[in-house]
């Protein structure tokens, strides 16, 4: 099962997609699931949750969130309800857990976005760590989150970070057997995972920072 685990819509400040084409592409490029991951907002779910049943998709989908922490960005997948941001990696991991979900540390060591050090990391209880981001320039970013993530024994996990159309499953996690959001929850809990992907291209980040500006506009 391929699942992409790091999805952004046009209810994030930054993305331009809708839900509606977001669900038509991941069935288009032969994906099993997606994780919609807004920044700071569960405002896509309900919408996505009413598509794909009228629909009468397959697709598997995950509730999550990307959490702007004061330590850098985590998803949380499987939670309930919105989590506030600005606070501390240690409370919005806290957070997450008693929603019953699972905190992934996303692009870690990105240089040209929020990150943290690997020292900050070692001290957290997280369950995973996105070890392969699509938009990652530089690909010792998403080498050294992979090394790390071999040490501290924690899930492998890969996403797009879509923004646009054309990111969507550029990265995904690989699943043994997973037919649900408790299947997928479960399998990164116990480290059953495999990262792949490619990078996209560079120019995404230029179409991010213009889609900023228009939405302030």
């Amino acid at each position: 099962m391929r699942i992409d685990l790091h999805i952004h819509t046009n209810r994030s400040k930054c993305s331009s997609m809708p839900v509606k084409d977001l669900i038509k592409i991941a069935a288009r490029c032969g994906l099993d699931g997606i994780a919609i991951t807004d920044h700071n907002t569960i405002k896509a779910w309900k919408e996505a949750k009413n598509l794909l049943r009228r629909l009468d998709s397959s697709l598997i989908f995950i509730r999550g969130e990307e959490i702007s922490s004061k330590d850098g960005h985590i998803l949380a997948l499987g939670i309930q309800n919105v989590i506030k941001r600005n606070m501390s990696a240690e409370e919005t991991i806290e957070k997450i857990h008693e929603q019953g979900g699972i905190a992934i540390f996303a692009h870690p060591f990105d240089y040209f976005r929020q990150h943290t050090t690997e020292e900050k990391l070692r001290g957290l209880e997280i369950d995973g760590i996105e070890v392969f981001n699509s938009r990652c320039i530089l690909g010792y970013s998403n080498s050294k989150a992979k090394r790390l993530a071999a040490k501290m024994r924690v899930a492998q996990v890969a996403g797009s970070d879509a923004h646009f159309s054309g990111e969507v499953g550029n990265a995904y996690t690989i699943f043994k057997d997973a037919h649900s959001e408790a299947d997928v929850i479960k399998a990164i809990k116990k480290c059953q995972t495999i990262p792949a992907g490619k990078n996209s291209p560079i120019f995404v980040h230029l179409e991010t920072w213009l889609t900023k500006i228009k939405k302030r506009l």
